[in-house]
């Protein structure tokens, strides 16, 4: 994992990465929600199962998609992606 996590800091400090900066920090990382403490401690309930969340955001980014990339300074999570050192790696392969 070191030696991928160092690639990832690199490409990004270089501005060849297609990820975030953050990417790295959750690397090779487990991760997980849970929203059960929620729930208990203020009787609260998801408006969403995981399943409709998932159907409903790919919708939004269905219908949304042209809207990428025409504005400037789109935060990361909605910029398209720059590919960077990826288009050099599938140059060989």
């Amino acid at each position: 994992m070191g030696p991928a996590v160092a690639a990832m800091r690199l490409t990004s400090a270089i501005g060849l990465s297609p990820l975030g900066p953050y990417h790295a920090l959750m690397y090779g990382k487990s991760m997980y929600f849970d929203t059960s403490k929620a729930a208990a401690e203020l009787e609260w309930t998801p408006k969403y199962s995981n399943d409709e969340m998932m159907a409903e955001s790919y919708d939004w980014f269905l219908a949304h998609r042209s809207d990428t990339g025409h504005q400037a300074r789109l935060s990361s999570h909605r910029a398209p992606v720059r590919e960077g050192v990826l288009r050099v790696v599938r140059r060989f392969l």
